[in-house]
């Protein structure tokens, strides 16, 4: 009886071992809203992108910044010029005297693997309309434009997919 007992408990621990493996081996999706403005407060965005950045390279989760309300600027290139510093940490913890480019701290973020995704209605009531180019957009993967970096759909499925989301 008892070796039955010990059988069936060995069977339900493998089977819950087979099926909880791809879920433990799964990434994290997280999501960042930036919603305030990085023009006008460049410390939200600064925080949003490094914690962004961390996430990617600690945790290997996949990292999307989705931007709304005056957050979509950080996707939108003609901004660019206009984009303030961030401090940072050195690898040490303490603060490096120097800021940062923004602009610098977003190019991290994308090559690190994180994607920025923007709202369009929000894009359209900042800028008054979509983007009419890839030009105007913010382009990750290397360079290499991805027709999907200004969220044309609804940003529920982006939303409810999603592990965690974090507002900024």
């Amino acid at each position: 009886m008892r070796s039955l007992t010990q059988s069936l408990f060995a069977a339900i621990i493998a089977t819950l071992t087979l099926f909880m493996s791809p879920l433990a081996l799964a990434k994290d999706k997280i999501v960042i809203n930036l919603q305030q403005d990085p023009l006008e407060n460049p410390a939200s965005a600064c925080v949003a992108l490094q914690l962004g950045t961390g996430l990617l390279v600690t945790k290997k989760a996949d990292v999307t910044i989705f931007a709304s309300l005056d957050g979509v600027a950080i996707a939108n290139s003609t901004e660019n010029d206009n984009l303030g510093s961030c401090f940072t940490l050195s690898e040490m913890g303490t603060l490096n005297p120097n800021p940062v480019p923004l602009t610098q701290i977003r190019e991290a973020f994308l090559e690190a693997g994180g994607e920025i995704l923007a709202c369009p209605l929000c894009w359209v009531i900042k800028y008054g309309d979509l983007p009419r180019s890839a030009a105007d957009l913010v382009a990750p993967n290397n360079g290499e434009w991805n027709p999907a970096q200004v969220y044309i759909d609804s940003p529920f499925p982006l939303l409810i997919k999603a592990d965690k989301v974090i507002d900024y």
